[in-house]
């Protein structure tokens, strides 16, 4: 995990290197909230090949902000001003998609916050 300047996203993950980026002008909170973003990404789409991911972009993204937005707000930090526009920009306020990564959502923060409280 590395922080850089950034100018078109808070930060991204290459799963083929392994490497997460932060964006360097992030308010500690707003890095917290895209630390767990990409880490939901490590965790639920390493092994998707890059079409893959771009065809199902909405869904990756959709499940990675509700994972960092569930697992931060276990952790205490609101993150609702911003996750709740991005999900729904890339769910494009259809309920059933996101209804239909609940359960990949939930599993996931839930690991997340696990593996995090008990380093």
């Amino acid at each position: 995990v590395e922080r850089e300047q950034l100018t078109r996203a808070n930060g991204y993950t290459d799963p083929a290197s392994r490497r997460v980026v932060i964006g360097a002008d992030l308010s500690p909170a707003q890095a917290a909230k895209t630390a767990l973003h990409e880490a939901a990404h490590a965790m639920l789409h390493a092994d998707l090949e890059p079409a893959a991911y771009l065809e199902h972009r909405g869904i990756a993204e959709t499940e990675a902000e509700s994972v960092a937005y569930v697992a931060a707000g276990v952790l205490g930090l609101d993150t609702s001003a911003y996750s709740i526009g991005y999900v729904a920009g890339w769910s494009h306020g259809d309920a059933d998609t996101i209804k239909g990564t609940a359960a990949n959502v939930l599993k996931t923060a839930h690991q997340l916050v696990d593996n995090l409280v008990s380093a």
